[in-house]
């Protein structure tokens, strides 16, 4: 279905045929053109958001420069993170995932006045995209987890594991990805969720937090674990260049994503 659609945009030779639709266009910041050819019905695009497209990319007289649907393989990228051009970041907000949507890019928006490959200097851009799948965006925890019972941990820490996980238990040595999230006096100091991903590191590395490791001891794949750190424990490279205070107590709400299997 997807193969057809296109096809048939492409035989319409738009933008020289723009009658393929009769969906009303709308001017946006910066002249950007925006024409929903499909509104979808799934979660809809905001600045942070992980998409999957497709895409065919035209110059005003119609011939295509790009096209993921040539290449068999659908286009992921970061929407606000500056991994595409102006007009993409700008024009995909708001997109639901299942829509087909047009954008009709100016110079300031796309490449400007320089070149990029068959793209001459100073050209307007036309776009069809299709919104595949969408992943929203990572944001940290807005207070500390709730947890009520915590035990005895080595060296004075104290657990309290909300989520026992039922996954894969890391070794001393072992690549793990966590999500975690630092605490002092309640105020959030550093957390992971800025990243694309998890955060990857090895377990036990010297430069890594000891109340971390030693806080996520026994725990398995999926677990979610709060854990509460003496200052003797709370020292690192990692600590110390994310600003975290010295000689304070932290609270850790960490998440083991994934770990060796």
């Amino acid at each position: 279905m997807l193969a057809l659609w296109f096809a048939t945009a492409l035989a319409a030779s738009w933008p020289i045929a723009e009658d393929v639709s009769t969906e009303p266009w709308s001017t946006q910041e910066g002249g950007l053109e925006v024409q929903d050819l499909k509104v979808g019905s799934g979660d809809e695009v905001v600045p942070g958001s992980d998409v999957q497209v497709h895409y065919v990319g035209r110059l005003a007289n119609g011939d295509v420069f790009d096209s993921s649907v040539e290449r068999g393989e659908t286009f992921g990228f970061r929407v606000g993170a500056g991994q595409v051009i102006a007009g993409w970041d700008q024009g995909l907000a708001g997109m639901q995932v299942g829509g087909v949507r047009r954008l009709v890019i100016p110079p300031a928006l796309g490449y400007g006045t320089r070149s990029a490959g068959s793209i001459p200097p100073g050209s307007t851009l036309y776009f069809e995209v299709e919104l595949f799948e969408l992943r929203a965006p990572r944001t940290p925890p807005e207070a500390p987890w709730t947890a009520d019972v915590f035990r005895r941990g080595p060296q004075g820490i104290e657990l309290s594991d909300l989520v026992v996980g039922l996954g894969a238990k890391p070794k001393g040595g072992e690549r793990v990805c966590v999500d975690v999230a630092v605490w002092a006096d309640g105020a959030l100091v550093d957390h992971t969720y800025a990243k694309p991903h998890c955060w990857w590191f090895r377990y036990d590395h010297s430069l890594v937090m000891e109340g971390l490791t030693l806080g996520m001891k026994g725990m398995r794949e999926g677990g979610r674990r709060q854990v509460r750190v003496p200052a003797e424990l709370a020292v690192s490279q990692r600590a110390s260049e994310a600003g975290i205070p010295a000689g304070v107590d932290l609270v850790l709400d960490i998440e083991l994503v994934e770990a060796p299997r």
